[in-house]
């Protein structure tokens, strides 16, 4: 461990007996078990919110957590000599979720369901000016913003004398996907989305944000859910739809898989008709593809992966699946 995370770990009330790295941080052996240190650029108000929030769910049957740790003066985020801001957390041993194991994916779809349960009515704010802060990102905003960016991409491409292979496949392919999003953008706007989410936001219902296999561990008979850093104010289907998304673009959108997952979540908590439309736009807009341009864009364009072309192509074939998936499971 370097000398800054030394300095830092000193404000802790902790003794520690060993330490190694992870990916991105740092482990710790000590007199109160395993803990974990990263580096953070949260406030201390989103951290102490977030405790509430972990602290709430101590009692949850099925799963646990892990739970950002105090300092010896009482709070969250710490500093070493550089300003970089770090956070200490209780940490917990599992294995990590396996995105092609159809028991693990509906146990977490399972354990997704129960939070969402039990994350609402938790969080308490004194103004809509403080509670603003705890929004998720309104989705049509996000959708208008990303297939701008598509399209700029495009652009770039066009003006290029010389195109690499992915470059041309993208010009192929994007006029579809550019008709594709601002359909699915426009009926988003039409439904009750505005709605819903302001419901959700005045009655204090919380997504996880970040909620995909890396961040969900396995003990035995317990799931344990990891990394609340992104946790929000927001329609809880939102969270569906990224693990959703994460888990069946590598399982190929197969329907009789995706139908045991929703399964898995809906035995414990149901979606409305109006939600499952959402999650059904949601899933239907070409989030892989604007992943895909937004990296191209903002990296060398000198030598460009193989890779890039690999998952285009992928993506493009699935697309009739993924239309079928949305279909017969979501609507």
């Amino acid at each position: 461990m370097n000398e800054k995370a030394l300095e830092v770990l000193e404000q802790y009330d902790l003794e520690i007996l060993r330490t190694w790295k992870g990916r991105g941080v740092y482990f710790l052996d000590t007199s109160k078990g395993l803990h974990m240190l990263k580096e953070y650029r949260g406030s201390e108000e989103k951290s102490e919110k977030i405790w509430q929030l972990l602290t709430s769910l101590e009692n949850v049957q099925f799963f646990k957590t892990d739970l950002p740790v105090r300092t010896k003066e009482g709070n969250f985020i710490t500093k070493d000599s550089e300003d970089t801001t770090y956070l200490l957390k209780r940490w917990r041993e599992g294995r990590e979720c396996d995105p092609r194991s159809e028991l693990d994916v509906c146990r977490c779809m399972e354990g997704l369901a129960i939070f969402h349960t039990a994350a609402k009515e938790i969080w308490e704010f004194e103004t809509p000016q403080e509670r603003e802060k705890y929004e998720g990102t309104n989705l049509i905003t996000e959708m208008e913003k990303r297939t701008r960016e598509l399209r700029k991409v495009q652009t770039f491409i066009r003006k290029k004398q010389k195109k690499s292979e992915f470059e041309s496949a993208y010009l192929e392919v994007i006029p579809q996907f550019l008709k594709e999003a601002t359909e699915i953008t426009g009926k988003m706007q039409e439904s009750a989305y505005d709605d819903l989410r302001k419901e959700a936001i005045e009655t204090g219902k919380i997504c996880h944000g970040e909620y995909m296999q890396h961040n969900v561990l396995f003990d035995r008979s317990k799931l344990i859910m990891t990394n609340f850093e992104h946790a929000h104010l927001d329609l809880q289907c939102v969270d569906v739809s990224l693990f959703l998304r994460k888990i069946m673009e590598k399982q190929g959108w197969r329907v009789a898989q995706g139908e045991k997952f929703l399964r898995s979540y809906e035995i414990v908590h149901s979606l409305n008709d109006e939600e499952r439309t959402i999650l059904a736009l949601r899933l239907s807009y070409p989030e892989k593809l604007w992943k895909l341009a937004n990296h191209y864009y903002h990296t060398n364009k000198a030598w460009i992966p193989a890779k890039n072309l690999e998952k285009l192509k992928i993506f493009v074939n699935q697309q009739k699946e993924r239309e079928r998936f949305v279909k017969r499971v979501i609507l």
